[in-house]
């Protein structure tokens, strides 16, 4: 069986096609799993028409947040694999069945697919898949640490996204996403992608990635000073494991802290409260310092992209 956990939170606009999608799978054998997180709108209420599926479970949580949503729909999972589908996202039709085929093919234990991004706009068409990606997908089959070191130098696949994955449950083991941090995923899926024996990647868009102009990646928030916290941890961690990981998550950790100049460095204060504002300068001191320490070995780091090495080069002149 396939749980598939959807984390809810004010998304009444979406969730029905959200849900819909993963309960008109070709693939039978699965739960879907609705964690609410304390919402305020009537998300749960549109869900009333979708209730006689019994494959269908909604559980209300108060607001805790997005990890603590998806920790409950692991503790609540009864199905051997596990698939991260958002509240304003959906699956194509043969998605379950392609990715638990390729999972089976390949002996993996994750297997990520590529993910087609919809305008708000064209919300009510989903792309086709090709004939030849639903009979015979390409597959690309990947060490653990192959992996995870591409997911840190950020080239766009494979990545560090929970959603767009499956996974055997048993990754999870003793294994949960952080509270109160917004870089959930950064924090925990390389971890976990760490402990397969294989990870595999179909070459097919399986996954239908609405883009939003109000989601929390496209705004400007302080809490987004936790990928500093993220990625330092990563660094020190993956340091223990091999030289090459190290270095990986040493440029994940640089990208981080240009992001950080990048969103705070140049903006107006005015608009935060004066905690928020002192934070923020923690935040800048702390992006700079790891410039500083970081930019050489990026500069001279072939698998580093292009972007940061510019970056790193150009920060010679300013920091």
């Amino acid at each position: 069986m396939i749980s598939v956990i959807i984390p809810n939170y004010n998304c009444a606009d979406y969730l029905v096609r959200s849900v819909s999608s993963a309960l008109h799978q070709t693939f039978y054998d699965l739960e879907v799993i609705v964690v609410d997180d304390g919402s305020t709108d009537n998300s749960l209420s549109l869900l009333s028409p979708l209730a006689s599926d019994a494959r269908l479970r909604i559980i209300p949580t108060p607001n805790r947040g997005v990890a603590a949503a998806r920790n409950r729909g692991l503790d609540e999972a009864k199905g051997d694999f596990i698939l991260f589908l958002d509240a304003d996202d959906a699956l194509p039709p043969e998605a379950l069945r392609l990715l638990h085929e390729a999972l089976i093919a390949t002996k993996a234990d994750a297997v990520q697919s590529l993910h087609s991004k919809i305008p708000q706009s064209k919300l009510d068409s989903t792309p086709p898949i090709s004939p030849s990606d639903l009979s015979s997908p390409r597959l690309s089959l990947y060490s653990p640490e192959d992996f995870v070191e591409s997911l840190l130098y950020q080239t766009g696949l494979p990545d560090h996204s929970p959603w767009g994955k499956l996974f055997r449950k048993s990754l999870f083991d003793n294994a949960r996403f952080s509270p109160g941090i917004i870089y959930e995923d950064l924090d925990l899926i390389p971890r976990i992608l760490l402990r397969a024996s294989s990870i595999a990647l179909v070459h097919s868009p399986l996954y239908l990635y609405t883009l939003r102009s109000t989601s929390l990646i496209h705004s400007i928030d302080v809490a987004k000073g936790d990928s500093l916290r993220a990625t330092r941890r990563l660094h020190a961690d993956f340091a223990a494991i091999s030289p090459r990981l190290e270095r990986a998550a040493a440029d994940r950790r640089l990208s981080a802290s240009f992001n950080i100049i990048r969103l705070f460095g140049l903006r107006p204060k005015g608009r935060f409260s004066p905690e928020e504002r002192a934070l923020i300068r923690n935040f800048l001191e702390q992006a700079r310092l790891n410039i500083r320490n970081l930019r050489a070995a990026s500069l001279h780091n072939p698998k580093a992209r292009l972007r940061n090495r510019v970056a790193a080069l150009l920060s010679y002149l300013f920091l």
